[in-house]
């Protein structure tokens, strides 16, 4: 009898040991799952941060890229410009020799019975850019007009160049 209830202590001692460990089990489970979700959430959160930061980091380059491509293009167009005012220039500079530059009230010193007309002084204008002008009617015929700018006391003076 003795030993019959030293087995019976034996085995329930054995079951309790068994329980305490399946419960201790059971509970780092939970306390498992539980870290495991919140590591998972906090994952989350965090890749959702990182993309928005990515997201705004690709935006900032966009914007940056399409800025350094205006002024790129900014650039070549005012280079191109700067080329075509040259050309206009050299261009304008061949004829300029052809063209005299007479004051309005200077005698003519080519022809000595041309009347002698004296014009009144021009009205001071400002220095400001010149546009060029082409009627219909003279670009028919291959004439062209190109203002001279005005000096100051001076007033501009159309040139007509033909081709």
């Amino acid at each position: 009898m003795l030993y019959e209830s030293a087995q019976q202590q034996k085995v329930q001692l054995a079951l309790q040991v068994d329980q305490q460990t399946k419960m201790q089990e059971m509970a780092l489970d939970e306390q498992t799952n539980r870290d495991l979700m919140d590591l998972k959430h906090r994952a989350f959160e965090q890749r959702a941060v990182l993309e928005q930061q990515a997201a705004a980091l690709v935006l900032e380059y966009q914007q940056r890229k399409m800025h350094e491509e205006f002024v790129v293009s900014q650039s070549e167009m005012q280079r191109q410009y700067m080329e075509s005012a040259q050309k206009i220039e050299t261009e304008a500079q061949k004829y300029m020799p052809q063209v005299p530059i007479i004051h309005p009230n200077a005698a003519v010193a080519t022809n000595p019975y041309a009347p002698q007309m004296r014009l009144p002084p021009a009205a001071p204008v400002a220095a400001a850019p010149c546009h060029t002008v082409m009627a219909p009617a003279m670009a028919q015929v291959g004439v062209r007009q190109m203002p001279i700018a005005a000096m100051p006391g001076t007033a501009a003076v159309p040139v007509r160049l033909v081709r």
